[in-house]
């Protein structure tokens, strides 16, 4: 039911996706680079599913993302590019 957003990428083959996360599990912070031609909007979610980080990155860009002092677990960056949805699992241990 409902509408389901397209997803640009595969968790199967992170290859195909837009982004490059690493690394993964994380210890204090993680990078987020940018790889498209676009801009991308990417929001943090703890454990809990509390946004705790959000950012529009800029096409080619790439960013740190600080989880210190942050609860351990898996957490999920969801980023949306032109229209399109990827959602990442992060392990912060």
């Amino acid at each position: 039911y409902g509408i389901r957003p397209q997803c640009d990428g595969d968790a199967r083959d992170p290859r195909r996706s837009f982004l490059a996360v690493f690394p993964n599990p994380a210890g204090d912070h993680f990078f987020v680079k940018n790889e498209a031609d676009l801009p991308v909007n990417l929001t943090l979610f703890d454990p809990a599913g509390t946004i705790r980080w959000a950012e529009r990155v800029p096409a080619d860009a790439q960013k740190t993302i600080d989880l210190n002092g942050l609860p351990a677990g898996t957490w999920f960056l969801y980023s949306e590019r032109a229209g399109r949805i990827h959602i990442q699992a992060i392990v912060h241990p």
